[in-house]
Order: structure tokens, then sequence, then C-alpha cells
């Protein structure tokens, strides 16, 4: 398993401390390196503090963050939630397609609610996850329940995705929900939907919060449902 590099490290400014940070830690500088500043200066020095997280990987490994997640990585305990997620998922896909190279790109996160959106590019979405797109939902569990079981990370929600792939299914899965909650609401039946992936589940528990409805899951394994009625 990769696991996360991380460490403080006083600098001048965010380029020197990444800098710093390679050479105090003998790390790859090829790898992925990122850096936040503290804004605690040193007692006998102006060097500003930042903690820096370095996501080490045997493949060649490429990641870029969106300006929609950059915001919310400027806290340490989210940034190490975030990268230490990417070290799980960069490892269970690397177990996949060893031969090819991980792309990886954090289009979404909401440090609030405890949700992170990352989309696999490249090679190896076009190479391996096209053939096999229904694997998303496989892979999005999989990292949630390692960050749960191995790094004790509660209540964060990772979703994978690939081409947009998951992005329509989610689509839908919102659509669906909607539906059901106007059934809901419009006739105060209870509605009990079709076996769902949990990755799916989610969504459908918060549509119908948002809807002013309530949600429980019933069942085992894969064959859960989701029953929706009204508050």
């Amino acid at each position: 398993m990769s696991e996360l590099l991380c460490d403080v490290v006083k600098s001048d400014n965010l380029v020197d401390a990444k800098a710093v940070f390679i050479k105090k830690n003998n790390a790859n500088s090829d790898d992925f390196t990122y850096a936040i500043e503290t804004g605690k200066k040193g007692f006998l020095s102006n060097k500003t503090d930042y903690d820096v997280f370095q996501v080490p990987n045997l493949l060649s490994y490429n990641m870029t963050i969106e300006d929609t997640a950059d915001t919310g990585l400027q806290n340490g305990e989210v940034a190490k939630t975030v990268f230490t997620a990417i070290c799980v998922l960069t490892d269970l896909l690397s177990k996949i397609s060893p031969e090819t190279e991980v792309s990886l790109k954090l289009t979404k996160l909401n440090a609030e609610k405890q949700n992170l959106d990352v989309e696999i590019v490249g090679e190896y979405a076009k190479n391996v996850i096209e053939p096999y797109e229904k694997i998303l939902s496989t892979i999005s569990l999989m990292t949630n329940l390692i960050l749960f079981k191995s790094y004790d990370i509660k209540g964060w929600h990772i979703i994978v995705d690939a081409n947009g792939y998951a992005n329509k299914a989610n689509e839908r899965i919102k659509v669906i929900a909607k539906k059901a909650c106007e059934h809901v609401k419009a006739t105060g039946k209870e509605k009990v939907l079709n076996p769902l992936m949990p990755s799916e589940r989610y969504i459908v528990h918060l549509i119908a919060e948002e809807e002013g409805c309530t949600s429980k899951s019933i069942g085992n394994g894969n064959a859960k449902k989701i029953v929706i009625s009204k508050k």
C-alpha cells in the first residue's frame, strides 16, 4: 500500500517548501507534491510553516486539481484525508492494471459535507475503465471501505468517475429519486426502489432529505433497496 508522506517544513515560499520537503524526506521530485501555508512563523525566523503532502507511487503518476477542489484543500486535515484517499485509489487502480499509467483529477470537494469527486482520465480511463464502466461503482465502494477500515476515516464519501460515466449514472438516479419523492408526497404512500449500489443509495438518501421525505435501506448486500416515505 502506498502511504501518504506528510511533514511540516519552514520556508520563505511555497515552491521552496516543496523542495525542502523533498530533500528532508529523501522523496521523489517527480511525485505529486502539495503544500499549504499554515501562517505560523518561527520565533527567531521569518520563515513560514508549510504543511506538505506527497502521494508516492511506483507508476508514472499524474494528478491535477481543478479550482473548485483547490479551495477546500487549504485545511491541513482535509488535505490529509483527500490525499490518503488518492493513495488508496491509486493502489486499487494499479492492481487492476499495473501496466497502465494512472492519471487522476480532483474535480469536486465539499469539506463541510465530506464529499470528494475524483475523475480517472487519460489512458487509464480509455483503455481500462471505458470497456467496463460499471466497475466504477465498485472502485468507489472499495475506496470508501478501505478509508474507513484501514485509516479510520469516517463520514467521507468518495465518488470515482471516468469520462463522465458516473456523473451520467448519478443524474439518472437523481431523477428516479425525485420522481419517487413526488409520488410519496402526492399519494402519502411509501415508495420502494429497486436494488441499488451503495453510491447510488447515498444519492437517493440525499435527494429524499432535500425533498422533505424520509428514507431507509432494507435488505442485505447488493439486494439492498431504499424505502422512501412521508415525514
